[in-house]
């Protein structure tokens, strides 16, 4: 796959921002606050995407587009900025049906330690972890050259990577058979820190002649160690050095010869394809009702309809995205009891579902190294214990209608959907970022209509779509679980129907 630049695919989308900003002027002045810049990013790909799409139909029958033209625009102005989807998935619009979809891929630049140069840490698709010491002066595991055998033929030779290195940080566990034939464990060490080196047993203690010529030159990083006598060195692939480096000093100062060494990280820009799928709905209606509903009550049928099938292509949308979160989940949660056990109170019971929470949130932390639960799509009677618990915070949401938030619970936003399985939910994780998240939504075509058409039976005919792709790439990033009543018998035990 091609490698893209990050700063050109914002500033591609960027460019489309400065040109819409009247419009997201417009979203911000009545939400009250200011969009995320991802959000800014996908509302003004939407609209550019519809004005190409109107413009295309207005270069081919401009009577195809008069009636929606004046509200497409307000259309997907109103709607994309208020998807659910947009708390739960990456937005990324695209602009071909067969598009791409972008992710952050993170590699180490440099072979440190355990580090390989170009191993890949963490990305949109795979949380590998980590190296908790590539960016600290100590380096763990670097691999060194030896070779088994007995006396000077057991050797251990390398020329250390990261330096001047520190003195008196070496260590490096070796396996041998001392004189006798006896298998033994020690370290090699340097406590003296004039370059000389000794092996020492797991307490510490020094273990004398095993050792011949043992030392490391702490500017150059050689080290020379080898066995004497009847000492035999064994498994000579598994030796690994640990050590610290200097990372304050610049040694000579010469930039390119002895300059400090820093560890590199580099941030690539992935692309996986997406192919688009479309939804439809078409609207019938007399002409008698529509001139009714404009004579007595002001109200333009046309406006109304393209305003009504909107929401609803919107609301299925986020529908069908939360249901494939469900389904797509790559990781169970423990099972959690309703039914109140004796001696405590309902609320008591209630709040003690925030341990499963947590359990599920650290799931995905287990799964992934990097990402923890921070939002919960939810069945209504999952909703009816969370809602219930001391610690949930409402939003205050008011005459909503299908999916919607409800409230927080810690930091994890609870969002209500009454088309879940009533008892099941699902845990997720959604970055900050267009390329942090494990499931893609893509639109093309946000919402686009048909011709108006009245035949001579006198019914209305006009059809609206969207098209849009979708993909999930990381599974681990979600986790489900349900809620059960079953009831306890006199002992405690849960007893299942």
């Amino acid at each position: 796959m091609n490698a893209l630049n990050e700063t050109s695919v914002y500033n591609h989308m960027g460019s489309l921002v400065e040109s819409w900003s009247d419009r997201i002027d417009l979203v911000e002045e009545v939400q009250g606050e200011e969009l995320s810049y991802g959000k800014k990013l996908v509302l003004a790909q939407c609209l550019q995407n519809t004005m190409e799409a109107i413009n295309m139909c207005e270069a081919t029958d401009a009577g195809q587009v008069d009636g929606f033209k004046r509200f497409a625009l307000d259309i997907v102005t109103a709607v994309i900025p208020n998807l659910v989807a947009n708390e739960i998935v990456s937005i990324q619009p695209i602009d071909h049906e067969v598009g791409v979809i972008n992710y952050i891929r993170y590699l180490y630049g440099n072979t440190k330690g355990r580090a390989q140069a170009g191993q890949e840490f963490a990305s949109g698709l795979l949380y590998q972890g980590s190296d908790p010491y590539y960016s600290s002066q100590e380096i763990v595991g670097e691999g060194v050259v030896a070779t088994a055998g007995k006396g000077a033929n057991g050797t251990i030779t390398s020329s250390l990577s990261w330096k001047p290195i520190i003195p008196g940080t070496i260590k490096m566990q070796v396996r041998y058979k001392d004189a006798t034939g006896n298998p033994a464990v020690g370290f090699v060490v340097d406590t003296a820190k004039d370059g000389t080196l000794k092996l020492v047993d797991p307490e510490g203690n020094d273990v004398a002649s095993v050792l011949g010529t043992a030392t490391i030159d702490y500017a150059s990083g050689a080290l020379n160690v080898a066995l004497t006598g009847d000492n035999e060195l064994v498994d000579a692939k598994s030796v690994q050095l640990n050590y610290h480096y200097n990372n304050k000093s610049i040694g000579d100062g010469q930039i390119g010869t002895n300059a400090l060494k820093v560890p590199e990280v580099n941030i690539r820009i992935d692309t996986l394809p997406v192919v688009c799928q479309s939804r439809k709905l078409k609207a019938l209606y007399a002409f008698d009702a529509a001139y009714k509903l404009q004579k007595e009550y002001g109200t333009d049928i046309n406006a109304l309809l393209n305003t009504q099938i909107a929401s609803e292509i919107a609301h299925e949308i986020d529908g069908e995205l939360m249901e494939d979160l469900l389904t797509g989940a790559g990781l169970v949660n423990n099972t959690w009891n309703t039914t109140r056990p004796e001696g405590i109170s309902l609320r008591e019971h209630y709040d003690s579902f925030r341990t499963v929470i947590i359990e599920g949130s650290n799931k995905i932390f287990g799964a992934t190294k990097r990402a923890q639960a921070n939002f919960m799509v939810c069945g209504l009677n999952v909703a009816n214990v969370l809602e219930s618990m001391t610690q949930f915070v409402s939003s205050g949401a008011k005459n909503v209608i299908g999916p919607h938030v409800s409230g927080t619970i810690g930091n994890i936003t609870v969002i209500k959907n009454p088309y879940y399985p009533t008892h099941q939910y699902v845990l997720g994780y959604k970055g900050t970022n267009l390329f942090d998240a494990g499931f893609y939504y893509c639109p093309y075509q946000p919402v686009l209509t048909t011709q108006l058409i009245m035949l001579d039976d006198f019914v209305g005919r006009r059809g609206w779509a969207t098209s849009y792709a979708k993909k999930m790439v990381q599974p681990l990033l979600y986790c489900r679980g349900e809620i059960t009543d079953f009831p306890y018998n006199n002992s405690g035990v849960v007893v299942a129907p």
